[in-house]
């Protein structure tokens, strides 16, 4: 048997998979840009950080969204 060594993350690399961009959420997500802008500004789904003019998105916020609109398949 083969073990398999992961590197350990440093902060900073936690860091930086923390914060999402807009590309990245829109690709998550397989969503359209409107839709994420609805979701951001009209229906406040998603809350969003601004830095400068870009918009970032939290993975554990995207991954909350996820979770509250999760529903089962219930037919088989």
């Amino acid at each position: 048997m083969t073990l398999i060594h992961l590197p350990k993350l440093t902060d900073e690399e936690k860091s930086k998979k923390e914060l999402m961009t807009r590309k990245d959420v829109l690709d998550y997500l397989s969503i359209s840009k409107s839709t994420l802008y609805r979701w951001t500004m009209i229906e406040n789904k998603l809350p969003f950080i601004k830095i400068n003019r870009r918009k970032f998105y939290k993975s554990s916020d995207v991954n909350n969204l996820i979770e509250k609109n999760y529903s089962p398949n219930l037919t088989l």
